[in-house]
Protein backbone atom coordinates (compact mmCIF):
# COMPACT_ATOMS: atom_id res chain seq x y z
CA UNK A 1 0.00 0.00 0.00
CA UNK A 2 1.36 3.39 -1.06
CA UNK A 3 0.89 6.36 1.14
CA UNK A 4 0.64 9.83 -0.37
CA UNK A 5 2.73 12.36 1.49
CA UNK A 6 2.07 16.05 1.04
CA UNK A 7 4.58 18.58 2.25
CA UNK A 8 4.03 22.19 3.11
CA UNK A 9 6.48 24.75 1.75
CA UNK A 10 9.03 26.09 4.19
CA UNK A 11 8.37 29.46 5.79
CA UNK A 12 9.06 32.19 3.26
CA UNK A 13 8.88 29.80 0.31
CA UNK A 14 6.16 30.21 -2.34
CA UNK A 15 3.47 27.52 -2.42
CA UNK A 16 3.60 24.88 -5.13
CA UNK A 17 2.01 25.91 -8.41
CA UNK A 18 -1.38 24.61 -9.34
CA UNK A 19 -2.07 23.27 -12.84
CA UNK A 20 -3.73 26.58 -13.85
CA UNK A 21 -0.77 28.59 -12.57
CA UNK A 22 1.64 26.33 -14.45
CA UNK A 23 -0.36 26.78 -17.67
CA UNK A 24 -0.36 30.55 -17.17
CA UNK A 25 3.42 30.52 -16.70
CA UNK A 26 3.85 28.39 -19.84
CA UNK A 27 1.61 30.77 -21.77
CA UNK A 28 3.77 33.73 -20.64
CA UNK A 29 6.92 31.92 -21.77
CA UNK A 30 5.60 31.55 -25.31
CA UNK A 31 7.18 34.21 -27.48
CA UNK A 32 5.80 33.26 -30.88
CA UNK A 33 2.28 32.13 -31.79
CA UNK A 34 1.98 30.87 -35.34
CA UNK A 35 -1.43 30.55 -37.01
CA UNK A 36 -1.67 28.63 -40.26
CA UNK A 37 -4.75 29.32 -42.38
CA UNK A 38 -4.93 26.41 -44.83
CA UNK A 39 -6.92 25.93 -48.02
CA UNK A 40 -8.50 22.51 -47.44
CA UNK A 41 -10.05 22.33 -50.90
CA UNK A 42 -9.29 19.77 -53.58
CA UNK A 43 -6.94 22.28 -55.22
CA UNK A 44 -4.40 21.48 -52.49
CA UNK A 45 -4.71 17.69 -52.72
CA UNK A 46 -1.70 17.25 -54.99
CA UNK A 47 0.52 19.83 -53.32
CA UNK A 48 -0.15 19.53 -49.60
CA UNK A 49 2.93 17.35 -48.94
CA UNK A 50 5.14 19.95 -50.61
CA UNK A 51 3.46 22.73 -48.64
CA UNK A 52 4.06 20.80 -45.42
CA UNK A 53 7.75 20.25 -46.12
CA UNK A 54 8.62 23.60 -47.66
CA UNK A 55 6.44 25.88 -45.60
CA UNK A 56 4.78 24.52 -42.45
CA UNK A 57 7.75 22.52 -41.15
CA UNK A 58 10.26 25.16 -42.23
CA UNK A 59 8.33 28.01 -40.61
CA UNK A 60 7.88 26.17 -37.30
CA UNK A 61 11.57 25.20 -37.21
CA UNK A 62 12.63 28.75 -38.09
CA UNK A 63 10.72 30.25 -35.16
CA UNK A 64 11.86 27.53 -32.76
CA UNK A 65 15.47 28.33 -33.72
CA UNK A 66 14.99 32.07 -33.04
CA UNK A 67 14.36 31.61 -29.36
CA UNK A 68 14.90 29.15 -26.55
CA UNK A 69 11.30 29.82 -25.50
CA UNK A 70 8.38 27.75 -26.73
CA UNK A 71 6.78 28.43 -30.07
CA UNK A 72 3.14 27.43 -30.32
CA UNK A 73 1.07 26.99 -33.43
CA UNK A 74 -2.54 26.50 -34.38
CA UNK A 75 -4.20 25.73 -37.69
CA UNK A 76 -7.49 26.66 -39.32
CA UNK A 77 -8.61 24.80 -42.43
CA UNK A 78 -11.25 26.28 -44.70
CA UNK A 79 -13.12 24.54 -47.51
CA UNK A 80 -16.16 25.47 -49.57
CA UNK A 81 -19.51 26.15 -47.96
CA UNK A 82 -20.95 22.89 -49.33
CA UNK A 83 -18.47 20.86 -47.29
CA UNK A 84 -19.59 19.07 -44.14
CA UNK A 85 -17.15 21.22 -42.13
CA UNK A 86 -16.37 24.41 -44.07
CA UNK A 87 -14.04 25.59 -41.27
CA UNK A 88 -12.07 23.32 -38.94
CA UNK A 89 -9.50 24.18 -36.26
CA UNK A 90 -6.58 22.66 -34.39
CA UNK A 91 -6.00 24.66 -31.17
CA UNK A 92 -2.59 26.00 -30.14
CA UNK A 93 0.06 23.45 -29.27
CA UNK A 94 3.77 23.67 -28.55
CA UNK A 95 4.28 20.16 -29.97
CA UNK A 96 5.67 20.34 -33.50
CA UNK A 97 4.92 16.63 -33.92
CA UNK A 98 1.24 17.12 -32.97
CA UNK A 99 0.85 20.10 -35.34
CA UNK A 100 2.47 18.31 -38.28
CA UNK A 101 0.47 15.14 -37.63
CA UNK A 102 -2.73 17.17 -37.64
CA UNK A 103 -1.70 18.88 -40.90
CA UNK A 104 -0.88 15.53 -42.53
CA UNK A 105 -4.30 14.22 -41.50
CA UNK A 106 -6.27 16.95 -43.30
CA UNK A 107 -8.66 15.66 -45.96
CA UNK A 108 -8.41 17.97 -48.95
CA UNK A 109 -11.67 17.98 -50.91
CA UNK A 110 -14.29 20.22 -52.48
CA UNK A 111 -13.53 23.65 -53.82
CA UNK A 112 -16.14 23.79 -56.55
CA UNK A 113 -18.31 26.29 -54.70
CA UNK A 114 -17.52 29.51 -52.86
CA UNK A 115 -14.64 28.89 -50.45
CA UNK A 116 -15.07 29.80 -46.80
CA UNK A 117 -11.82 31.82 -46.77
CA UNK A 118 -13.35 34.81 -44.95
CA UNK A 119 -14.77 32.51 -42.25
CA UNK A 120 -11.40 30.78 -41.89
CA UNK A 121 -9.59 34.09 -41.58
CA UNK A 122 -12.18 35.36 -39.08
CA UNK A 123 -11.74 32.24 -36.91
CA UNK A 124 -7.95 32.56 -37.12
CA UNK A 125 -8.08 36.24 -36.07
CA UNK A 126 -10.55 35.54 -33.28
CA UNK A 127 -8.30 32.75 -31.97
CA UNK A 128 -5.23 34.98 -32.09
CA UNK A 129 -7.16 37.77 -30.32
CA UNK A 130 -8.28 35.42 -27.55
CA UNK A 131 -4.70 34.16 -27.07
CA UNK A 132 -2.99 37.56 -26.99
CA UNK A 133 -2.63 37.78 -23.22
CA UNK A 134 1.05 38.68 -23.04
CA UNK A 135 2.69 41.75 -24.56
CA UNK A 136 5.90 39.73 -25.08
CA UNK A 137 4.10 37.34 -27.42
CA UNK A 138 4.37 37.99 -31.14
CA UNK A 139 1.67 36.51 -33.36
CA UNK A 140 1.88 35.57 -37.03
CA UNK A 141 -0.73 34.33 -39.49
CA UNK A 142 0.39 32.38 -42.57
CA UNK A 143 -2.00 31.63 -45.44
CA UNK A 144 -1.35 28.42 -47.40
CA UNK A 145 -3.58 28.36 -50.45
CA UNK A 146 -3.72 27.12 -54.00
CA UNK A 147 -6.83 29.13 -54.93
CA UNK A 148 -7.80 32.77 -55.28
CA UNK A 149 -9.57 34.24 -52.27
CA UNK A 150 -13.26 34.90 -52.95
CA UNK A 151 -14.74 38.11 -51.61
CA UNK A 152 -17.46 36.35 -49.64
CA UNK A 153 -18.78 37.59 -46.30
CA UNK A 154 -18.17 35.83 -43.00
CA UNK A 155 -21.08 33.54 -42.12
CA UNK A 156 -20.07 31.49 -39.07
CA UNK A 157 -17.94 33.69 -36.79
CA UNK A 158 -20.39 36.07 -35.10
CA UNK A 159 -17.77 38.64 -34.14
CA UNK A 160 -16.98 39.31 -37.80
CA UNK A 161 -20.40 38.51 -39.32
CA UNK A 162 -20.95 39.91 -42.85
CA UNK A 163 -17.37 41.25 -43.15
CA UNK A 164 -15.19 40.16 -46.08
CA UNK A 165 -11.52 39.29 -45.86
CA UNK A 166 -10.80 42.73 -47.35
CA UNK A 167 -12.61 44.32 -44.37
CA UNK A 168 -10.64 42.09 -41.99
CA UNK A 169 -7.32 42.94 -43.66
CA UNK A 170 -8.10 46.67 -43.49
CA UNK A 171 -8.89 46.42 -39.78
CA UNK A 172 -12.62 47.03 -40.42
Amino acid sequence: MMKRVETMPAVGQPPQSSKNQTQAIERKRTQHQLMFLIDGSGAMSGTHHTFCTRYVTAIIQHFKALSDMDTSCAMVVYRDYCAQQPVEMMPFTTSQHRALSWYKGIDFYGGFQCLAFSDGLALALQTLDSNSTDTNTTQYCFVLANNAFPVAPVNFVARYKDKTYIDLANGM
